[in-house]
């Protein structure tokens, strides 16, 4: 009864879209389907009991959607992708967000779902406040199949600019107005992913899809240099789940062999572990809790010293920093975090300002990685807001 209530304001969006592979190309809308809703006064009480009242200021009640859509995957075949599509229950979109999503194991954990972690908390901070929220679940991940790419920049990328352009095709059969302002955010993983999505936009512009402002939170960027030797050291329960899942996935990808990487048993149990059906406790609990243990030492030592070594060299290739951003960046972090070394974003901004660009950092206090972007979210919100007054 209460699904029913919830989703009862939100109407039913006819649009049609492309079945056929031959006939699609990446961006095309696939479908389009109601996933609920919920009014302000629910709204306000759901926020109200995740302890978030006073941090997420909202406006208006929010309708979502589950979009499929057609795009670009990590072996460049053209594959369906799902998302999620939230429209503030207003008149007039202020602006478009999207939001890119952390670390999820589980395809059952992706915003369309939605899960209450990504996809409703995202909804009501965005689309709660006016905005059309957007928020990709990426390939593998979500109603996708694949096996997920996982810190892999262009398919990240085609993941969110896909999106995007399905987005427009939804917007239109509303009859509402595409907005002007395009602004990106995304938490750990999505912190990446909304780096990749600016460096694709701004290198090949689309009309309607100028990047105002980005704002990635406690997102790892230098993969070769700070992230993996910084998940090396263990100091967060999730190291050897971030090392795996990033190892197996571009192994996968580049077609190496894992055993050159990781020794037995984890060579063989890794690709289960992320065949996205498995939760974060459940991966953890079957990886060593030393994360120098997964791993072959002749590859470690060949690694750390700079030695021919076909992770580094991919590595090296899915990292953000040598490019020259023409949107303003701010980069948010907190100090505490142990899954994400907070010198990614002082690092980052070192260089991208080096480069020519608008790039600060923003420390949101004596925080750790999960708590991270529940602070810097209404940092964000106040920021955009000030672009789209």
């Amino acid at each position: 009864m209460l699904t029913l209530l919830l989703g009862a304001c939100t109407k039913n969006i006819e649009v049609r879209g492309e079945r056929d592979v031959t006939r699609a190309s990446p961006g095309t809308l696939y479908s389009v389907e109601r996933i609920g809703g919920y009014p302000h006064i629910v709204l306000r009480a759901l926020i109200a009991w995740q302890g978030l009242a006073d941090s997420f200021p909202t406006h208006c009640g929010v309708s979502m959607y589950r979009v499929h859509y057609w795009t670009t995957a990590a072996d460049t075949s053209l594959t369906i992708a799902s998302g999620l599509i939230a429209f503030p229950r207003t008149d007039r979109l202020r602006g478009v967000v999207s939001f890119q999503h952390g670390t999820a194991s589980q395809r059952s954990l992706a915003p369309s779902t939605p899960d209450p972690n990504n996809g409703v908390l995202a909804s009501a901070a965005f689309a709660g406040r006016g905005y059309l929220l957007v928020a990709p679940d990426y390939v593998g991940l979500g109603s996708s199949k694949q096996r997920h790419a996982y810190l892999h920049a262009n398919s990240e990328a085609d993941a969110v600019v896909d999106l995007l352009r399905a987005a427009r095709s939804v917007v239109a059969a509303t009859g509402m107005t595409w907005p002007d302002a395009l602004l990106l955010t995304g938490f750990s993983q999505g912190g990446h992913a909304t780096l990749a999505a600016q460096r694709l936009l701004e290198a090949a512009p689309l009309d309607g899809l100028t990047v105002r402002a980005s704002a990635p939170i406690a997102g790892p960027f230098d993969l070769a240099s700070i992230a993996l030797p910084f998940a090396l050291e263990g100091g967060s329960r999730a190291s050897s789940l971030y090392l795996a899942y990033m190892v197996g996935a571009y192994a996968n990808v580049y077609g190496e062999a894992l055993t050159t990487a990781l020794r037995e048993p984890y060579a063989s149990t890794v690709p289960d572990l992320f065949d996205g059906t498995h939760d974060g406790d459940a991966i953890i609990a079957a990886l060593p809790a030393n994360p120098r243990e997964m791993f072959r030492d002749e590859f470690l030592q060949t690694y750390e010293r700079g030695g021919p070594n076909w992770l580094r060299e991919k590595l090296i290739e899915n990292s953000l920093y040598d490019w020259s951003p023409r949107a303003p960046i701010r980069l948010y972090f907190g100090s505490l975090d142990a899954d994400v070394s907070p010198r990614e974003a002082e690092v980052q901004a070192l260089r991208l300002r080096e480069r020519g660009g608008d790039v600060t950092t923003v420390d949101v206090g004596t925080v750790d990685h999960e708590r991270s972007v529940l602070d810097a979210v209404p940092r964000v919100l106040e920021w955009f807001d000030e672009l789209t007054l």
